[in-house]
């Protein structure tokens, strides 16, 4: 008989905490019941596009392969210094910060752009990919940063 007088007062007690659970509403479901979702929903997802964008950019930084040039090794090195210092300022929101290292990313580039003579075709094909892709993705994350 106890048996199932415990098992009751249990269901009760689960299915009353659970009801109380529910009464809570997080922000993105009072928003989305207050009709202003999709505002919340686009801010999500620019804040998405943006960490998919910096992401993109550290994975450059740890799989940026070494070459034979060293030359254009320290260059590279420089360069994922500023991308580094780069993700910081974003983070922080510092512009100055930002726009300095954008200028000494530039000049990194430029320079490996100049060295890329002295390489092979192959580690060229490389060097080329990496520099296109983080130009991108920092061209990218700029813009995002304009979106509301």
């Amino acid at each position: 008989m106890k048996t199932p007088l415990f098992f009751s007062i249990l269901t009760l007690t689960i299915v009353t905490s659970c009801v109380a659970e529910n009464v809570g509403t997080s922000p993105i479901g009072a928003l989305s019941a207050t009709g202003k979702g999709s505002d919340m929903d686009t801010r999500l997802g620019t804040a998405i596009s943006k960490n998919t964008y910096a992401s993109e950019i550290t994975n450059i930084i740890a799989t940026f392969p070494r070459l034979r040039n060293e030359a254009v090794n320290n260059e590279v090195i420089l360069m994922k210094q500023s991308l580094t210092n780069y993700l910081y300022a974003y983070e922080r929101m510092d512009t100055e910060e930002k726009n300095k290292t954008i200028r000494q990313i530039e000049k990194s580039n430029r320079k490996i752009q100049k060295l890329r003579k002295f390489l092979n075709t192959d580690e060229d094909a490389i060097v080329n990919r990496y520099l296109v892709r983080m130009k991108t993705n920092i061209a990218a994350l700029e813009a995002a940063a304009f979106e509301p």
